[in-house]
């Protein structure tokens, strides 16, 4: 929804007159109000879109804001393909609203959502105001292509150079994370604390980077059965990191199960030397993973927890045992 941040936003984009302004105007606003558009954009009365597209647009942006109603006065054309239609629905704030194909999955809107919210947060696109899985459309911030200036091309090198930021090598980059928040506290174990970071540390610097899709929370209680079909749930904590640290944190929770089963059944095959060695450096991870964790709601819990604090200093305590060779 469009909130104060997001009101704030629009003196970095444009200030368009009230959606009541007629064509004409809305020509002489562009022609004389801005620089001359570049290319990427033909601006078309919205006179000839098909009955089923304009009742889509028009139920996005409804569920996006009630209050917002459109019609040929306020909508321009942006650009029409088979895979999207865009539009500019100019309102204070303006906006564009794309529609895609929607016969693609759902996780094809969702991923690309999350692509321009990933490049937003680092000030290279523009955001995401809203995410229409019914109507499959977004909402977004326009910004008004001004013409191009000469150094354009390199600035937008730049921005596509800080867009291919590494993804977080997970589960490290959390723990080090809750390790600079946990050592800013006086508490008894933070020596402990900083010793075991620096053996994680070295831990990492042996595992190469594999990015996939990894549920981050996997244990019996996460999955169900019914009519025959397993299905996984609860995915609050999903994101991307290595595979093996969701096999190796059930470990921890799960001991029905040996590593090499559990390996065996996750890769169909026998696991060789070296990935019982990587399920091995995995599952002492988990183990600070869930002794930094629990230190860390104990903290924010107002050091109250003797539950917690009992369990992140068993966590700890055999993550120290089993590491000694990273001393």
């Amino acid at each position: 929804r469009k909130g104060d941040a997001i009101i704030l936003r629009t003196s970095k984009i444009c200030n368009l007159k009230p959606r009541a302004i007629r064509w004409r105007e809305k020509q002489r606003l562009f022609m004389h109000d801005f620089p001359p558009p570049a290319q990427h954009y033909e601006y078309s009365i919205p006179q000839n879109i098909p009955a089923d597209l304009w009742e889509r647009l028009k139920n996005c942006v409804y569920s996006y804001d009630p209050s917002i109603a459109i019609d040929d006065s306020n909508v321009m054309v942006l650009g029409e393909s088979s895979e999207q239609n865009i539009f500019l629905v100019q309102v204070t704030p303006p906006f564009v609203v794309k529609l895609y194909n929607d016969t693609h999955p759902k996780s094809y809107l969702l991923n690309i959502c999350l692509m321009y919210e990933n490049a937003a947060e680092q000030n290279v696109a523009p955001h995401v105001w809203y995410c229409d899985i019914h109507y499959f459309g977004i909402i977004m911030e326009f910004v008004f292509p001004q013409t191009n200036r000469s150094e354009s091309v390199f600035e937008a090198i730049s921005l596509l150079k800080k867009f291919h930021k590494p993804i977080n090598n997970e589960p490290f980059t959390t723990i080090h994370k809750r390790v600079e928040e946990i050592l800013k506290h006086d508490i008894k174990h933070a020596p402990q604390i900083k010793k075991a970071h620096e053996r994680l540390k070295k831990i990492e610097s042996m595992i190469t980077p594999v990015t996939t899709l990894c549920h981050f929370d996997f244990h019996r209680g996460n999955f169900i059965t019914t009519e025959g079909r397993t299905y996984l749930i609860d995915f609050d904590d999903a994101g991307y990191g290595h595979p093996f640290y969701d096999i190796a944190k059930f470990t921890l929770l799960d001991k029905s199960l040996t590593h090499d089963q559990i390996l065996q059944t996750y890769l169909e095959r026998d696991p060789t030397d070296e990935e019982r060695n990587l399920m091995n450096l995995m599952v002492q991870v988990a183990h600070l993973s869930s002794a930094t964790n629990r230190t860390l709601r104990w903290i924010k819990g107002g050091f109250t927890s003797t539950k917690l604090l009992k369990e992140s200093q068993e966590a700890l305590d055999r993550f120290m045992e089993n590491t000694l060779a990273f001393e």
